[in-house]
């Protein structure tokens, strides 16, 4: 180790002056690149040391785009703020808002950032690509039966839609950081919501549900499988087939974010370790939560259209829609004439403005994410029109299904209840009951 360790002193590389080792670890990707740079030698911690925070801000604008900066940043803030203070929560979103164009203030707070923020900044940073990657690999694909967007590349989604889902996700994780914390999952105010959807506009609000679908079905991934085998869980009469605001256990397990999904779905390899984390949280509930409040996600400020929240979309004029779109904060490539708003304006032409947000109806076509891509900038008709209208009828279809399978799902609970007051615990399957611990007292 020793003929080691003085091989590696004597190497040129490590060997240059200490501003030069400044310039190689301020082109790092991300915090945890850093670390591993700073205990690899002593070199590398001593010029750290003489430049730490221009070294973290300039990794910081490496990892993270511009125009997520002021996501990133709002993220973090809100795990610092007193969550039962609304005064706090509501300076924090403002200032947010506020700050997402231009977001040349938030460049500015990352000169001020110490350690240990950058690395949690980093680190959700990097979940965040991590679930944009999964979402585009496993949604892509899909637009080209189920919305017939044709695409040359179906794998490689557009800086434009990349930046969409990177949003929702970041605005999923900072509606998840306003909780108030505790096993009751409760959100905060009406007010704080006004805030939260209704500086956005519907159809980009429509984006976050589609994320917030997605990210139901990678925790589902392992909720269900826990829900359906599970003797403790049956007996406690677990919904695993519900989704939305009507299954109170997700919302509740939703509500920890995007860090718990990433170790549920990518860590945790096993059913043991999937149920392990689970039940490290001892089943958190909320009919609170984002589902339920995307019902709040149309607003228009001007009274004077309050009436025509009762009428249908389609029956609202070009001068209408506009009172809906918020420039600033949408962006240009969210504008009335961009793709996302085609599709939601045609999906949802004959619903009541008031439920133009996460309607129930359009759950599949939230599966392929059909207001995060770049649609065709011709009219949508024909194939279009009928793959959105045939995606309402499957949902009719999968509502039968369910009644179906809540038949079974409810012999379960039965048969592990009764397993559970006789003492046994563990994995349970139908037929077979090899799985089951039994106590003491019940052997």
């Amino acid at each position: 180790m020793e003929v080691k360790s003085a091989t590696m002193s004597r190497q040129p590389f490590l060997e240059m002056p200490l501003h030069l080792l400044r310039i190689v670890l301020s082109d790092l990707d991300c915090m945890d690149s850093l670390a591993a740079a700073i205990l690899s030698h002593s070199s590398f911690y001593v010029a750290f040391s003489e430049d730490s925070t221009n070294i973290i801000s300039r990794i910081l604008g490496n990892q993270i785009p511009v125009d997520l900066l002021p996501y990133s940043i709002a993220v973090y803030e809100a795990t610092r703020i007193d969550h039962c203070n609304s005064d706090h929560i509501m300076k924090l979103l403002l200032r947010f808002f506020s700050e997402i164009s231009p977001p040349s203030q938030d460049v500015l707070r990352l000169e001020h950032l110490e350690p240990a923020a950058a690395k949690v900044i980093s680190k959700t940073h990097s979940i965040v690509e991590h679930f944009s990657h999964d979402f585009v690999k496993k949604t892509l694909p899909l637009t080209r039966n189920k919305l017939g967007l044709y695409r040359p590349d179906y794998s490689q989604a557009s800086a434009g839609e990349v930046f969409r889902i990177r949003r929702a996700l970041y605005r999923f994780q900072l509606y998840c950081n306003l909780q108030a914390g505790g096993k009751q999952r409760d959100t905060s105010s009406l007010y704080q919501q006004y805030f939260f959807f209704g500086l956005f506009s519907p159809w980009v609000n429509e984006q976050l549900a589609c994320i917030h679908d997605y990210l139901e079905q990678v925790l589902s991934s392992a909720f269900d499988k826990v829900a359906a085998h599970d003797v403790e869980w049956g007996a406690r009469s677990v919904n695993w087939l519900l989704r939305g605001r009507h299954n109170e256990y997700k919302q509740g397990f939703l509500s920890y974010g995007l860090d718990f999904l990433f170790k549920l779905s990518h860590v945790a390899q096993s059913y043991d370790e999937r149920l392990q984390i689970l039940e490290a949280e001892d089943l958190p509930n909320t009919k609170n939560m984002l589902a339920a409040h995307f019902k709040r996600a149309t607003i228009v400020e001007d009274p004077v259209y309050y009436p025509k929240y009762f009428a249908v979309l389609g029956q609202w004029g070009t001068d209408d829609l506009e009172l809906l779109r918020n420039p600033k904060t949408d962006g240009p490539i969210d504008d009335s004439s961009s793709g996302p708003f085609r599709m939601w304006h045609e999906a949802h032409k004959e619903c009541y403005v008031y439920g133009v947000v996460y309607a129930e109806e359009h759950s599949r076509l939230r599966r392929c994410g059909y207001v995060l891509w770049d649609a065709p900038e011709r009219p949508i008709e024909g194939g279009l029109r009928d793959r959105l209208h045939e995606a309402r009828r499957q949902r009719l279809i999968d509502h039968l299904e369910l009644s179906e399978a809540g038949e079974q799902m409810r012999r379960s609970w039965e048969e592990r209840a009764e397993i559970y007051r006789r003492g046994g615990r563990g994995f349970w399957s139908e037929g077979d009951l090899s799985g089951i611990v039994w106590s003491e007292a019940a052997s």
